[in-house]
């Protein structure tokens, strides 16, 4: 089955449910508190939202750990809350994008309880289940011993209280593992797939899928991705069949093998610690050590020639995501200057592929230092997650409840939705004018020509074009203090809707000052 089409144009909005906005004054954001912000995530241009997990959980993972998996969290509604959303969403022409956990559940899931029952049961098989410690587990699994009746560990995924679904081995050693075929597994990807279809039959358009990559297990390498191809592309001939077109996202961070096993798009390479998209974007330790910052040590060149590689190989089957923040790592805000979070938020809507704007990033939400753990997460997730900044009055626009029961006390920030509206010069405004561009040109459609210029090496220029041999889109980024040299020559300039700031004119040519950056339309040759 094709990419649906709407994808070509997506912009995702991505929304921590907890933190965004509390319709009935509990202090913690609900579905309802979503619905009744449509309009400004309309406004801002996007057209796709990703709500992060919103089922029946514990939430000592913050809802990654799921005990129902077809039902809304009373926490957030109901399940007719959501189908009310995705109606008020589609009226607004935006998409509905469900946070699914494919590969785990909590240990308080029914199926885990009867999971560890000693007594043999429908559900004994839904998890791995290792008697004894014998060698060759797989590759990265992690034991839990001690839990319930049964005389044996379980592999966990994630948490320790998050059990690994069992979707069989690939190769199969131990008498213990079970083959992807087994008869006992084909219950588990069954009630994957009546999960898919009950979501998608309440309104929603496609689902963000966690972990893609962790449903199947193998002891070799080599006979992983056969298995996942197999059981992905399965699950969505299954679900499709039944209700037609929808969308897959996955965590995989390898675009290539994502998208060869059957998923529509994947989130942008890792590539390695040192040279991956938080590293250029600044979501590390040490802000200094991004590409995006005014001192910056690092650089954009590493990463920007793997995603090329990807982009290459993947640009007629499938996208590439790019996102300017998530709910896993240090806001994209942290330790930047203005002229730095514009960038890296010019970047992020004009590379190729679909960009994904986390709530708040519009507006330069800082991060919270130094949270106690929230819901047995760290730190460092605990200060992006932080409620949502509508107005500066009491309650921020996010609750009516008082401060101490929010589910995160919010920044401390004077900028808010509505004081950044007011300026025209403010990271809200360039959001909406850089995904107006974005929406009215055709340089930046996912698949459009890309040419790198100027690579990113570290204090250097990030310089590329996005289009045809005639119409174009410039993005040039001058990031760190050191001086630039001139865009190259050969475009005739529209000038009304340039981007940007820290350029200027010179005989016709365009010159990107340090600390500089430049988002331009124009004709090549004209």
């Amino acid at each position: 089955m094709k990419t649906p089409a709407w994808l070509q144009s997506a912009v995702i909005y991505q929304i921590w449910p907890p933190s965004f906005a509390d319709s009935d004054g509990d202090g913690w954001g609900d579905l309802r508190g979503i619905t009744s912000k449509l309009d400004h995530i309309a406004s801002l241009g996007c057209n796709v939202i990703w709500l992060n997990p919103c089922f029946v959980s514990p939430r000592r993972d913050g809802g990654y750990d799921v005990s129902d998996f077809r039902r809304i969290d009373p926490r957030f509604g109901t399940n007719d809350d959501l189908r009310d959303l995705c109606d008020a969403a589609g009226v607004r022409g935006i998409r509905v994008l469900l946070d699914l956990v494919a590969g785990h559940t909590s240990v308080d899931h029914p199926w885990f309880q009867q999971s560890a029952r000693h007594e043999r049961n429908p559900w004994s098989d839904f998890y791995h289940w290792v008697p004894g410690a014998p060698p060759g587990i797989a590759a990265g699994s992690d034991l839990v011993r001690g839990w319930g009746e049964r005389d044996a560990a379980f592999i966990a995924n994630y948490f320790y209280h998050q059990p690994a679904l069992n979707y069989g081995f690939a190769d199969p050693m131990h008498p213990w593992q079970m083959g992807t075929d087994a008869p006992g597994l084909r219950a588990v990807r069954a009630e994957l797939v009546e999960t898919m279809k009950q979501w998608l039959g309440l309104g929603v358009s496609g689902f963000r899928i966690d972990m893609a990559r962790s449903v199947i297990r193998a002891n070799a390498p080599d006979a992983l991705l056969p298995a996942l191809r197999d059981f992905w592309s399965g699950v969505r001939d299954e679900v499709a069949a039944a209700i037609g077109e929808f969308a897959m996202i996955s965590e995989w961070m390898n675009p290539c093998e994502a998208i060869s096993c059957g998923m529509d798009a994947d989130f942008a390479s890792w590539v390695s610690p040192e040279c991956c998209w938080d590293r250029v974007i600044g979501r590390c330790p040490d802000p200094a050590d991004a590409y995006f910052h005014a001192n910056g040590r690092g650089g954009a060149d590493v990463f920007l020639e793997a995603l090329r590689k990807d982009w290459e190989e993947v640009r007629d089957s499938g996208l590439i995501v790019h996102f300017s923040g998530n709910h896993d790592n240090f806001r994209m805000a942290r330790g930047k200057t203005s002229a730095d979070r514009e960038m890296v938020m010019a970047c992020t809507i004009t590379l190729p592929g679909i960009p994904v704007i986390y709530y708040g990033d519009e507006i330069g939400m800082p991060f919270v230092e130094e949270l106690a753990s929230v819901e047995g997460v760290y730190s460092i997730r605990t200060g992006s997650r932080t409620p949502m900044l509508w107005n500066p009055r009491e309650g921020h626009g996010f609750s009516d409840a008082p401060e101490g029961l929010w589910y995160l006390p919010p920044a401390e920030s004077c900028e808010t939705v509505e004081c950044l509206e007011r300026d025209a010069g403010s990271l809200l405004s360039i959001t909406k004018r850089l995904l107006t561009l974005r929406r009215s040109h055709p340089a930046l459609a996912p698949g459009s020509d890309w040419e790198v210029l100027a690579p990113g090496h570290p204090s250097g220029p990030l310089i590329y074009l996005r289009g045809d041999a005639r119409h174009t889109v410039l993005a040039g980024f001058s990031p760190s203090t050191e001086s630039r040299t001139p865009i190259p020559a050969g475009i005739s300039w529209d000038t009304e809707n340039m981007l940007g700031r820290g350029w200027r004119m010179d005989a016709g040519e365009v010159v990107l000052e340090a600390g500089g950056w430049l988002v331009a339309p124009g004709i090549r040759g004209g």
